[in-house]
Parts: structure tokens; C-alpha cells; sequence
């Protein structure tokens, strides 16, 4: 992989207290190596340290690395990595997109180039993509 290609690429998938859908995309493995490289829970507390080492190491050894990410990650005291600081209807938090998030704690540590995108639904279809390129 050229040195100025993208090394990141970070998928941001529902779920704000259950990892599930995120934990599903570990199914397309055929071996360790294999992405996704990285899987992002809302049930385990987001490590920036051990996220950095792990994409630092994934993109030396496979030239790249993919990254799975819950909305719902949260830090080590509960508050959600992309709390927007407002609510819903309902009092529930808004959730502003953990992937953004995610790319900047990369880039601003590592300074790679990276892409991100979230799962949406729009008028019944499942399953568009929107991205960020830097």
C-alpha cells in the first residue's frame, strides 16, 4: 500500500447499549488478520491507549486497519465518546457520531490518513454510506 493511501477506514454501526451488530461484523473473518481489525463495544470501556497501540500495530504489520465502532462506546466513567450535550423528545442523549471522533483520536495520535462512514436508514433503505475523507 502507497505511503500517502488511506490506513484507516472506521465504520460507526448502531447500537448505543448493545454491541451485537458490531460484534456480527467479526463474522466475516476467515483469519485473525482478516478485518475487521478492530471492534468497538459499548459494554466495554473505550481505551484510547490500547485502541492507538492496536492501529499502529495493525497498520505496520497489514499496511492498513478497519475499525468497527458502536454508537453507544462510552469512556471508563459512562459518558458516551459522541455525546452532542443535547436530548431527544424522549430525554435520551444525542449521539453527534463516534467515527468522526474516532478518526480524530487517530490522527491527531498517529497522523494517519483516514475514511469514516455510518450505518443510517433514510425512507426504509438500510445500509448508506456516508464518508469523510482528510
Amino acid at each position: 500500500m502507497a505511503e500517502t493511501s488511506t490506513k484507516v477506514f472506521i465504520l460507526e454501526v448502531m447500537g448505543r447499549h448493545a454491541g451485537w451488530i458490531a460484534a456480527a461484523s467479526g463474522l466475516a473473518q476467515e483469519k485473525q488478520t482478516d478485518p475487521p481489525h478492530i471492534i468497538l463495544f459499548p459494554e466495554i470501556p473505550f481505551n484510547q491507549k490500547k485502541m492507538i497501540s492496536k492501529v499502529r500495530t495493525t497498520v505496520k504489520e497489514q499496511g492498513y486497519c478497519v475499525i468497527v465502532v458502536s454508537e453507544g462506546v462510552q469512556d471508563s466513567k459512562g459518558n458516551f465518546l459522541a455525546d452532542a450535550g443535547t436530548k431527544d423528545a424522549f430525554g435520551h442523549k444525542q449521539l453527534g457520531g463516534v467515527a468522526p471522533q474516532i478518526a480524530s483520536i487517530i490522527n491527531s495520535s498517529l497522523g494517519y490518513k483516514y475514511h469514516w462512514a455510518y450505518q443510517t436508514t433514510f425512507k426504509g433503505l438500510l445500509g448508506i454510506l456516508l464518508h469523510k475523507q482528510t
